[in-house]
Protein backbone atom coordinates (compact mmCIF):
# COMPACT_ATOMS: atom_id res chain seq x y z
CA UNK A 1 0.00 0.00 0.00
CA UNK A 2 2.42 2.59 0.75
CA UNK A 3 4.67 1.61 -2.14
CA UNK A 4 1.51 1.91 -4.32
CA UNK A 5 1.04 5.57 -2.81
CA UNK A 6 4.06 6.64 -3.39
CA UNK A 7 3.94 5.79 -6.85
CA UNK A 8 0.78 7.71 -7.43
CA UNK A 9 2.22 10.51 -5.62
CA UNK A 10 5.14 11.11 -7.12
CA UNK A 11 4.21 10.50 -10.81
CA UNK A 12 0.17 11.62 -11.14
CA UNK A 13 1.17 12.99 -15.06
CA UNK A 14 1.90 9.26 -16.12
CA UNK A 15 -1.98 8.92 -15.40
CA UNK A 16 -3.94 11.86 -16.18
CA UNK A 17 -3.34 14.64 -18.54
CA UNK A 18 -5.41 17.58 -18.17
CA UNK A 19 -6.94 19.92 -20.92
CA UNK A 20 -9.51 21.70 -20.09
CA UNK A 21 -11.53 22.45 -16.78
CA UNK A 22 -12.24 19.18 -14.52
CA UNK A 23 -16.71 19.37 -13.55
CA UNK A 24 -18.07 17.17 -11.01
CA UNK A 25 -21.91 17.05 -10.48
CA UNK A 26 -22.67 15.86 -6.97
CA UNK A 27 -25.43 14.89 -5.33
CA UNK A 28 -25.61 16.21 -1.90
CA UNK A 29 -27.35 14.06 0.60
CA UNK A 30 -29.23 16.36 3.34
CA UNK A 31 -30.84 15.10 5.62
CA UNK A 32 -33.95 13.47 3.75
CA UNK A 33 -33.39 15.60 0.98
CA UNK A 34 -30.88 15.79 -2.23
CA UNK A 35 -29.70 19.07 -3.20
CA UNK A 36 -27.96 19.31 -6.82
CA UNK A 37 -24.46 21.18 -6.70
CA UNK A 38 -21.59 21.47 -9.04
CA UNK A 39 -17.89 21.81 -9.11
CA UNK A 40 -15.76 23.16 -12.08
CA UNK A 41 -12.05 23.20 -11.21
CA UNK A 42 -9.52 25.00 -13.00
CA UNK A 43 -5.84 24.45 -13.94
CA UNK A 44 -4.77 26.18 -11.27
CA UNK A 45 -6.69 24.81 -8.80
CA UNK A 46 -9.03 27.79 -8.72
CA UNK A 47 -12.23 26.45 -8.69
CA UNK A 48 -16.23 27.64 -8.20
CA UNK A 49 -18.75 25.67 -6.45
CA UNK A 50 -22.69 25.97 -7.17
CA UNK A 51 -25.34 24.46 -4.65
CA UNK A 52 -28.86 24.34 -6.03
CA UNK A 53 -30.95 25.59 -2.66
CA UNK A 54 -34.19 23.74 -4.02
CA UNK A 55 -34.31 20.23 -3.56
CA UNK A 56 -37.08 19.62 -6.32
CA UNK A 57 -34.27 21.07 -8.95
CA UNK A 58 -31.49 18.81 -10.18
CA UNK A 59 -29.84 20.92 -13.35
CA UNK A 60 -27.02 19.25 -14.53
CA UNK A 61 -23.59 20.50 -15.38
CA UNK A 62 -24.16 22.09 -18.59
CA UNK A 63 -27.58 23.60 -17.76
CA UNK A 64 -25.98 25.25 -15.00
CA UNK A 65 -23.02 26.32 -16.85
CA UNK A 66 -25.14 28.07 -20.05
CA UNK A 67 -27.09 31.30 -20.68
CA UNK A 68 -30.29 29.73 -19.71
CA UNK A 69 -29.62 28.86 -16.71
CA UNK A 70 -31.82 31.08 -13.31
CA UNK A 71 -29.15 32.28 -10.77
CA UNK A 72 -32.08 32.34 -8.11
CA UNK A 73 -31.69 28.62 -7.79
CA UNK A 74 -28.30 28.89 -6.55
CA UNK A 75 -28.30 28.38 -2.66
CA UNK A 76 -24.18 28.46 -2.09
CA UNK A 77 -21.72 29.71 -4.62
CA UNK A 78 -18.52 29.28 -3.35
CA UNK A 79 -15.32 30.75 -5.18
CA UNK A 80 -11.75 29.34 -4.62
CA UNK A 81 -8.18 31.28 -5.25
CA UNK A 82 -4.64 31.09 -3.54
CA UNK A 83 -6.78 28.63 -0.58
CA UNK A 84 -9.08 31.70 0.39
CA UNK A 85 -13.01 31.15 -0.20
CA UNK A 86 -15.32 33.69 -1.24
CA UNK A 87 -19.18 33.00 -0.88
CA UNK A 88 -22.56 34.13 -0.58
CA UNK A 89 -24.98 32.41 2.32
CA UNK A 90 -28.48 30.44 2.14
CA UNK A 91 -29.97 32.93 4.67
CA UNK A 92 -31.52 35.81 3.38
CA UNK A 93 -29.39 38.15 5.47
CA UNK A 94 -26.38 36.49 3.63
CA UNK A 95 -28.18 35.64 0.43
CA UNK A 96 -27.02 38.68 -1.68
CA UNK A 97 -23.66 39.51 0.06
CA UNK A 98 -19.90 38.26 -0.26
CA UNK A 99 -17.63 37.44 2.50
CA UNK A 100 -14.13 36.45 2.28
CA UNK A 101 -13.16 33.06 4.09
CA UNK A 102 -9.57 32.65 5.08
CA UNK A 103 -10.93 29.31 6.60
CA UNK A 104 -7.99 27.64 8.14
CA UNK A 105 -5.66 24.96 6.43
CA UNK A 106 -6.78 21.15 6.64
CA UNK A 107 -4.83 18.53 8.44
CA UNK A 108 -5.89 15.78 6.79
CA UNK A 109 -5.11 12.29 7.68
CA UNK A 110 -5.19 9.73 4.98
CA UNK A 111 -6.55 6.10 5.96
CA UNK A 112 -5.52 2.76 4.25
CA UNK A 113 -9.01 2.13 2.82
CA UNK A 114 -9.38 2.29 -0.82
CA UNK A 115 -12.99 2.36 -2.96
CA UNK A 116 -13.21 2.58 -6.98
CA UNK A 117 -15.55 5.63 -7.54
CA UNK A 118 -16.34 6.53 -11.43
CA UNK A 119 -13.60 3.97 -12.62
CA UNK A 120 -10.76 5.96 -10.42
CA UNK A 121 -8.82 3.96 -7.66
CA UNK A 122 -9.62 6.57 -4.31
CA UNK A 123 -7.95 6.26 -0.81
CA UNK A 124 -9.83 7.57 2.54
CA UNK A 125 -8.79 10.42 4.70
CA UNK A 126 -10.54 12.39 7.42
CA UNK A 127 -10.14 15.65 9.41
CA UNK A 128 -11.57 18.20 11.80
CA UNK A 129 -12.93 20.73 10.40
CA UNK A 130 -14.65 23.90 12.06
CA UNK A 131 -16.19 21.48 14.85
CA UNK A 132 -16.92 18.38 12.62
CA UNK A 133 -15.41 14.91 11.51
CA UNK A 134 -14.83 15.00 7.96
CA UNK A 135 -14.30 11.71 5.93
CA UNK A 136 -13.65 11.63 2.07
CA UNK A 137 -12.15 9.70 -0.68
CA UNK A 138 -10.18 11.22 -2.76
CA UNK A 139 -8.09 10.00 -6.27
CA UNK A 140 -4.73 10.74 -6.53
CA UNK A 141 -4.96 10.01 -10.11
CA UNK A 142 -6.68 13.56 -10.37
CA UNK A 143 -4.11 15.62 -9.08
CA UNK A 144 -6.32 18.83 -8.39
CA UNK A 145 -6.56 19.94 -4.92
CA UNK A 146 -10.62 20.70 -4.45
CA UNK A 147 -13.55 19.51 -3.55
CA UNK A 148 -17.58 19.83 -2.51
CA UNK A 149 -18.21 22.89 -0.14
CA UNK A 150 -14.58 23.75 1.62
CA UNK A 151 -13.32 20.52 1.59
CA UNK A 152 -10.15 20.67 0.03
CA UNK A 153 -5.82 20.22 0.49
CA UNK A 154 -5.44 16.37 -0.63
CA UNK A 155 -3.38 15.46 -2.81
CA UNK A 156 -5.86 14.64 -5.54
CA UNK A 157 -9.51 15.39 -6.25
CA UNK A 158 -12.30 14.16 -3.92
CA UNK A 159 -15.28 12.21 -4.87
CA UNK A 160 -16.88 12.13 -1.95
CA UNK A 161 -16.94 13.26 1.05
CA UNK A 162 -19.33 13.41 4.19
CA UNK A 163 -19.78 14.54 7.75
CA UNK A 164 -19.19 11.27 10.39
CA UNK A 165 -22.98 12.39 11.98
CA UNK A 166 -24.15 11.25 7.88
CA UNK A 167 -25.64 14.99 7.65
CA UNK A 168 -24.20 15.84 5.06
CA UNK A 169 -23.21 12.86 2.37
CA UNK A 170 -21.80 14.59 -1.11
CA UNK A 171 -21.39 11.57 -3.83
CA UNK A 172 -20.03 12.02 -7.20
CA UNK A 173 -22.85 11.67 -9.82
CA UNK A 174 -20.86 12.82 -13.13
CA UNK A 175 -17.34 13.75 -13.63
CA UNK A 176 -16.42 15.51 -16.56
CA UNK A 177 -12.45 15.67 -17.34
CA UNK A 178 -11.10 18.92 -20.21
CA UNK A 179 -14.64 20.40 -20.57
CA UNK A 180 -14.67 23.07 -22.21
CA UNK A 181 -17.98 24.50 -20.41
CA UNK A 182 -17.09 28.38 -18.88
CA UNK A 183 -19.15 30.53 -17.01
CA UNK A 184 -21.84 32.14 -18.28
CA UNK A 185 -21.96 35.81 -18.23
CA UNK A 186 -25.64 35.30 -15.75
CA UNK A 187 -23.18 34.01 -13.04
CA UNK A 188 -20.48 36.52 -13.50
CA UNK A 189 -23.37 38.83 -13.48
CA UNK A 190 -24.60 37.31 -10.20
CA UNK A 191 -20.80 37.62 -9.02
CA UNK A 192 -20.27 40.67 -9.56
CA UNK A 193 -23.63 41.90 -8.10
CA UNK A 194 -22.58 40.13 -4.66
CA UNK A 195 -18.95 41.82 -4.82
CA UNK A 196 -20.90 45.41 -4.21
CA UNK A 197 -22.05 44.32 -0.68
CA UNK A 198 -18.72 42.38 0.94
CA UNK A 199 -19.17 41.88 4.48
CA UNK A 200 -16.43 39.75 6.93
CA UNK A 201 -16.62 36.62 7.43
CA UNK A 202 -17.39 37.04 11.54
CA UNK A 203 -19.92 39.24 10.22
CA UNK A 204 -21.24 36.83 8.13
CA UNK A 205 -21.16 34.16 10.85
CA UNK A 206 -23.46 36.67 13.25
CA UNK A 207 -25.57 37.55 10.98
CA UNK A 208 -26.25 33.65 10.52
CA UNK A 209 -26.22 33.06 14.08
CA UNK A 210 -28.85 36.36 14.64
CA UNK A 211 -31.12 34.98 11.88
CA UNK A 212 -31.13 31.24 13.31
CA UNK A 213 -32.30 32.82 17.23
CA UNK A 214 -34.88 34.50 15.12
CA UNK A 215 -36.32 31.13 13.66
CA UNK A 216 -35.78 29.58 17.36
CA UNK A 217 -38.01 31.99 19.14
CA UNK A 218 -40.26 31.71 16.12
CA UNK A 219 -40.49 28.01 16.89
CA UNK A 220 -40.25 27.87 20.41
CA UNK A 221 -43.54 30.00 20.48
CA UNK A 222 -45.13 27.95 18.94
CA UNK A 223 -44.13 25.00 20.75
CA UNK A 224 -46.22 23.57 24.28
CA UNK A 225 -44.57 24.84 27.32
CA UNK A 226 -42.49 21.16 28.24
CA UNK A 227 -40.92 20.86 24.51
CA UNK A 228 -37.31 21.96 24.18
CA UNK A 229 -34.84 21.06 21.79
CA UNK A 230 -32.44 18.03 22.53
CA UNK A 231 -28.99 19.95 22.12
CA UNK A 232 -27.70 23.46 23.42
CA UNK A 233 -25.36 23.69 20.26
CA UNK A 234 -27.11 26.89 17.43
CA UNK A 235 -25.27 25.20 14.40
CA UNK A 236 -25.96 22.02 15.17
CA UNK A 237 -27.26 21.17 11.57
CA UNK A 238 -24.52 23.07 9.93
CA UNK A 239 -21.72 22.36 7.89
CA UNK A 240 -19.44 24.30 10.24
CA UNK A 241 -20.25 24.22 13.76
CA UNK A 242 -17.33 26.16 15.26
CA UNK A 243 -15.00 29.06 14.42
CA UNK A 244 -11.42 29.80 14.78
CA UNK A 245 -12.67 33.20 17.12
CA UNK A 246 -14.85 31.05 19.14
CA UNK A 247 -13.82 28.89 22.16
CA UNK A 248 -16.29 26.43 21.94
CA UNK A 249 -19.82 26.26 19.25
CA UNK A 250 -22.24 29.15 19.57
CA UNK A 251 -25.33 28.06 22.21
CA UNK A 252 -28.61 28.52 21.37
CA UNK A 253 -29.50 30.39 24.28
CA UNK A 254 -29.94 33.97 24.12
CA UNK A 255 -32.67 36.89 24.28
CA UNK A 256 -35.68 35.25 24.18
CA UNK A 257 -34.41 31.93 23.02
CA UNK A 258 -33.60 28.88 25.77
CA UNK A 259 -30.72 26.18 26.09
CA UNK A 260 -32.13 22.99 27.19
CA UNK A 261 -29.85 23.84 30.53
CA UNK A 262 -31.61 27.53 30.69
CA UNK A 263 -35.26 25.52 30.21
CA UNK A 264 -34.17 22.98 32.61
CA UNK A 265 -33.94 25.40 35.43
CA UNK A 266 -36.99 26.79 34.70
CA UNK A 267 -38.69 23.68 35.56
CA UNK A 268 -36.84 23.10 38.32
CA UNK A 269 -35.07 19.94 36.68
CA UNK A 270 -31.45 19.30 37.24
Amino acid sequence: MRLLLSFIFLFPTLVFSQKGKIIVEFAEIWGTSVLASVLMVEENNSSIYIEIGNPTKQPSAEQIFSNNFNVNDIGYLILKKNDIFYHNGLMPPVKNVLTEDKAPKINWKILKETKEIMGYQCIKAECEFRGRKVFAFFSPEIPFSSGPWKYSGLPGLILEAWQEDEQYHYVTKKLILNSQLEIPNAITAFIDKLKENPISFKEYVQKENNFSRKLESMTRASLSANSYRATDFLRESDRELQFEWEKEPEKRGSGNVMSLEEMKKKVGLK
